[in-house]
């Protein structure tokens, strides 16, 4: 195929006149300083944020109420599984029960058949007490 001559590219194209003023005027238009513009948004985000500041200072303050008091832990029902109403400590956990004053308590069948000393540990979260059998000998 055969390329368009000259005279057919210049058809294809038409020639502009420059703008009035031309390059002088598009240089002098790029040099210029820009006007600065205030974003309004701006200006909307603080006078939102000033509104909630007075909002919140002109709120009278309210003390907060005191809690209802706290009814006493109730007698543990009936153990199943021991056939007692000991300290279980699920219902310690619950909040059901008030935790013993000694963390080691004798049931009273065994109360004259052991012996309990705690012994004294530097950490006082750590309990440890030292059974022996009455009457047994090493």
């Amino acid at each position: 195929m055969k390329p368009p001559s000259e005279d057919d590219l210049k058809d294809m194209f038409v020639v502009l006149d420059p703008p009035p003023g031309g390059l002088a005027r598009l240089r002098a238009r790029r040099d210029a300083p820009t006007p600065l513009r205030w974003p309004w948004w701006l200006a909307g985000a603080g006078l939102a944020t000033a509104a909630a500041a007075l909002a919140l200072s002109l709120r009278p303050a309210v003390p907060p109420s005191p809690a209802p008091p706290t009814p006493a832990p109730a007698a543990a029902p009936v153990d199943l599984v021991a056939g007692r109403t000991d300290l279980h400590p699920a219902w310690i956990g619950l909040g059901r029960v008030a935790p013993p004053p000694e963390p080691l308590q004798l049931a009273p069948e065994l109360a004259g058949a052991l012996a309990s000393r705690r012994v004294a540990l530097p950490r006082q979260d750590v309990v440890l007490y030292m059974l022996d059998a009455k009457g047994h000998v090493p």
